[in-house]
């Protein structure tokens, strides 16, 4: 193991020791919330003002809304001072819904917010900051990559429990097979030029050539989370951060050109499975799958015990690998905000983590309850997505734009994909993205 490496895994145990601490610290807090309504006190507090919480939720899976139903209705039994009443919305008609309630003075207390309307919602003062209402013990458990998402302008508005990665899935025996070596940490990860000759030896010993599944077939957002780290890895960003004004000289920086070159490169040489109907890697016509975390399940009981995650390679600044999703934000027109993050503090506890986490086909959003999770573990197959949600994240850019931004950069990539000219295509996108923060349209 490298040096750095070796540090890397001792700060990640360090850190596992620090979750197990925070851990019982949370169980010892949780006991006392139950315990507070229990006993001679119980019926006493049945006779003080309940506050009655609205909550809304997307629909997401049977499973995640189960989970969450679940979650309120022992939250509910458990004391008798708050009392959720859960709505759940359909996903694609959900933001409307939102800004159709704000106009009308009617958001819900919490609602469930998705990363990329984050920074919008904060700008139309549909949201409230949380880090002075949220407990010192919740809010170190959260990694980073909780924390970035769900802050602007250094506050926090939402927290989530559970997050997001991305990696390179792999067949190790295939790997093996073509002489490939395996990266054993983040610090070991293929250099670009490495993961060229990868591809190359794997293309060698198949049939048609194509060996790694980008995703395409997913197209709009997907481009974005997959391949923004790209930008990052290669020095680049969707955005100078510093004064969130222009695209210019780091969307279209040389590194990110020859990084997007060398993508395309992986096209034109035929090492990439085009099928739309995203089953490349189930069907074993790929070695290679670039993937998020929900795809484990599905690869590993295809391929059972052949089935490796690995960082995506190094364009240059180090691997890089995208996070984000859902989180619960309290809204400006709340009843009561300590109630409403008696509720939130509820869900962040870790048996719910790992619960919501589990049901969403998530990573755990704090480190008490990743620190229990078998698949996340140092010896897990997930476990590659821990320090990258501890250093290694590409977040969103923090402005309300964000979208239109992203939507720039989708156009951009899909044509660097069928062919278009590298550094012609940035450059395009430069332009819309610096007419989009300039009030173009």
């Amino acid at each position: 193991m490298r040096p750095e490496s070796r540090a890397a895994a001792l700060s990640f145990r360090s850190l596992r020791r620090r979750g197990r601490a925070v851990a019982a610290a949370l169980i010892a807090g949780a006991a006392l919330l139950a315990g507070c309504d229990s006993g001679p006190a119980a019926t006493a507090a049945r006779d003080e003002p309940v506050a009655e919480l609205e909550v809304w939720m997307p629909a997401g899976s049977a499973a995640e809304r189960e989970t969450l139903q679940e979650q309120a209705a022992r939250f509910n039994a458990m004391q008798y001072r708050v009392r959720v009443t859960l709505e759940v919305l359909p996903r694609e008609s959900y933001a409307g819904r939102v800004r159709e309630a704000a106009d009308a003075g009617a958001l819900p207390d919490i609602l469930g917010v998705d990363g990329p309307y984050i920074q919008d919602y904060i700008q139309r003062g549909y949201l409230i900051p949380l880090d002075k209402l949220l407990t010192d013990n919740s809010r170190l458990d959260l990694f980073p990559s909780v924390i970035g998402q769900g802050s602007y302008h250094g506050r926090m508005y939402t927290v989530s429990s559970y997050d997001t990665g991305l990696g390179i899935y792999a067949r190790p025996s295939l790997l093996r097979a073509a002489g490939a070596r395996i990266p054993g940490s983040i610090g070991e990860a293929w250099s670009a030029e490495e993961f060229d000759r990868v591809l190359q030896r794997l293309a060698g010993r198949d049939a048609d050539g194509a060996v790694l599944d980008l995703g395409l077939a997913a197209k709009g957002e997907w481009y974005s989370y997959a391949f923004l780290p790209v930008v990052q890895s290669a020095g680049g960003d969707l955005v100078d951060r510093a004064g969130y004004r222009t695209a210019a000289g780091r969307l279209n920086r040389e590194g990110v050109v020859a990084a997007m070159s060398r993508l395309q490169s992986w096209v034109r040489k035929g090492y990439v499975d085009m099928g739309d109907d995203g089953a490349a890697f189930l069907d074993g016509r790929v070695a290679l799958s670039w993937g998020d975390h929900t795809a484990f399940h599905r690869y590993e009981a295809r391929f059972p015990g052949d089935v490796v995650l690995l960082p995506l390679p190094d364009f240059g600044h180090g691997p890089r690998t995208a996070q984000g999703g859902w989180g619960w934000a309290v809204s400006a027109t709340c009843k009561d905000r300590h109630a409403a993050m008696r509720f939130i503090e509820y869900l962040l506890q870790p048996e719910q983590v790992l619960a919501t986490s589990a049901a969403a086909d998530g990573i755990p959003a704090t480190r008490s309850a990743a620190s229990r999770a078998t698949l996340y573990r140092d010896d897990g197959p997930l476990h590659f997505f821990m320090p990258q949600l501890e250093n290694a994240t590409t977040s969103r850019p923090g402005l309300p734009a964000y979208p239109a931004l992203s939507e720039e950069f989708q156009h951009a990539f899909d044509d660097i994909v069928h062919g278009a000219d590298v550094r012609s295509a940035l450059d395009t996108a430069v332009k819309a993205i610096d007419a989009r923060l300039n009030g173009g349209v």
